[in-house]
């Protein structure tokens, strides 16, 4: 099978122009018509000047990138990630850029399989692979290279011309339109892969890097003054996509923490409700929260550097990370490490992810891995969660703890019913109480080995069809609140409290001041009486409320 059609080069960039200004930008043309002006000839008007904006850039971006011999190979790979993004714009309402290209890359086989469905399987087929084969079977005039560089540059120069043209014809609108719904801009493909690949590609040619910085080299453990000299454990569980609001400790209308309320109600855990994330996705906050660095100058740093990690084990206490997702982005590189990804239990393990309790099982055989001088000194345990991940977060809850019902049970989410939706996570909240529970329990039946503590913090939040978004990831600037305000819970075990001299019914008087990732490498610094100078006591959130 063989076309004759189109036979030169410019006349098959004119086609793939046109089929992914259209068809290609689904996800930016459903958000447009959201916008347009009310009057009918300015609507047509606008939306005729805009798709030839694009189709020029389009087209100006195609005549630097095809050439001979690697014009269909760019074409096919344009194409398909054309319609993968496409599929997950429009499904979850998210928009394609640096950081969500880097969540990408770092998405495991676990997560990857949780985004599957037949929608998606369509979408690719009828937009990447049907177009790739006609691609790929166009039969195209040979040229000389300098008719070649010739028509690229005609092609290059129309094109950069219909699109200064059209901006112009449309100007007060476009401009409104770009400045008021900055996320449109996001949603422009195959330009917005290129220019988060290009973000992720060149940005660090322009950044002088400095070398790998060491921190708390004066780093030193202070013993405590109480009679009860029972070395102290830390337990930080690192949450995933915890919505602050969806806690019933902190006013939600659904009772999603009944083990959480009864620990509140005989103050035995503070919950604070005004907590805002680094970032918008598990590879921005995570490494943020555990730096030195506040969000701002994190963003901008020259060179990475040790965590709080660091300093605990510089000290000499054991630190052990165990990890139930997606990996510790660098944060456990310098400590013994445990994944769950390949562990077998026909109890927790059951849909191709293990529930998390699976990280407290055999735990005491990893401390006991530790130096007999590190358990003296104290022990910092770091939980890092599955949590509510989405979008299958009906795999996140087991069938006993489904207080909800119906639930959602697909992954792709725009075909349930917003409560549906909404039953599911909130069941994943469910289950993160009951996990909370355990975890505090395992520490109790231990009180006699160690000064016990535990302090939860979610990476960040989540979307749930607010506005027709799902999921994380958006911009730190355009994202809503529920993507960026997260629960912060602690428990201090009275032998712990003694030690420290923090009084937990303190901490809950200042639960409603706002506070950010960038207390918690402070905060679990002065929790453990840590001394150094990276130690700044304005943010330890701990600090006003010990003795």
């Amino acid at each position: 099978m063989k076309f004759t059609f189109p036979t030169t080069r410019w006349m098959l960039i004119l086609l793939m122009t046109l089929f992914i200004s259209s068809v290609g930008n689904w996800a930016f043309w459903s958000d447009f018509f959201k916008f347009l002006p009310n009057s009918g000839l300015r609507s047509i008007a606008f939306t005729v000047g805009t798709f030839f904006v694009i189709a020029g850039l389009i087209g100006s971006f195609f005549s630097l990138v095809i050439w001979p011999k690697i014009d269909k190979i760019i074409f096919i790979i344009l194409l398909i990630s054309t319609a993968l993004g496409c599929y997950f714009m429009v499904t979850y309402g998210i928009v394609i850029d640096e950081d969500m290209l880097t969540n990408v890359f770092q998405t495991d086989i676990k997560e990857s399989h949780d985004l599957l469905s037949w929608k998606l399987i369509t979408t690719f087929f009828l937009l990447g692979v049907l177009p790739s084969f006609l691609v790929w079977k166009f039969k195209l005039t040979q040229k000389s290279v300098l008719q070649n560089v010739t028509e690229n540059i005609i092609v290059f120069i129309t094109s950069i011309l219909i699109a200064l043209l059209s901006v112009f014809a449309v100007y007060q609108d476009f401009a409104s339109l770009m400045r008021n719904q900055p996320h449109i801009r996001f949603l422009i493909t195959p330009l917005n892969t290129i220019y988060g690949l290009g973000q992720l590609s060149f940005k660090p040619l322009f950044t002088i890097k400095k070398p790998f910085q060491t921190i708390g080299q004066d780093a030193v453990l202070i013993q405590p003054n109480s009679n009860n000299k029972l070395p102290p454990m830390l337990v930080l569980v690192i949450g995933e996509t915890a919505r602050s609001g969806n806690l019933e400790i902190n006013g939600y209308t659904k009772p999603t923490t009944p083990h959480l309320r009864n620990y509140f109600n005989q103050q035995e855990i503070s919950s604070f409700k005004n907590v805002w994330s680094c970032g918008t996705s598990t590879a921005t906050s995570l490494p943020c929260m555990f730096s030195p660095l506040g969000k701002e100058e994190f963003e901008n740093r020259k060179n990475d550097s040790e965590n709080f990690l660091d300093i605990f084990t510089k000290v000499g206490m054991g630190v052990i990370w165990i990890d139930n997702q997606s990996g510790c982005k660098k944060n456990c590189a310098r400590i013994p490490t445990y994944e769950t990804a390949d562990l077998k239990d026909e109890q927790l393990c059951t849909t191709g992810t293990c529930l998390d309790e699976i990280m407290l099982k055999d735990l005491d055989k990893k401390i006991n891995l530790l130096s007999a001088v590190q358990r003296e000194k104290g022990i910092v345990i770091v939980l890092h969660q599955m949590g509510s991940h989405g979008p299958a977060y009906y795999k996140r809850s087991p069938n006993t703890l489904k207080q909800f019902l119906p639930e959602c049970t697909t992954n792709v989410l725009q075909e349930c019913k917003k409560q549906e939706l909404i039953n599911a996570y909130d069941n994943s909240i469910i289950y993160l109480d009951h996990f909370l529970h355990q975890t505090i329990e395992w520490q109790k039946a231990r009180k006699d080995q160690y000064a016990m503590s535990m302090v939860y913090l979610s990476d960040h939040g989540e979307s749930l069809g607010e506005n027709n978004i799902y999921l994380h990831g958006l911009p730190y600037a355009i994202a809503p609140s529920v993507q960026k305000k997260v629960p912060w819970i602690t428990w201090l075990a009275p032998e712990f409290q003694k030690q420290r001299g923090i009084d937990q019914k303190c901490l809950n008087k200042i639960s409603d001041q706002k506070l950010s990732h960038d207390h918690l490498f402070h905060s679990v610094l002065g929790l453990m009486n840590i001394q150094t100078k990276e130690y700044q006591k304005p943010l330890d959130i701990y600090s006003s409320c010990a003795k």
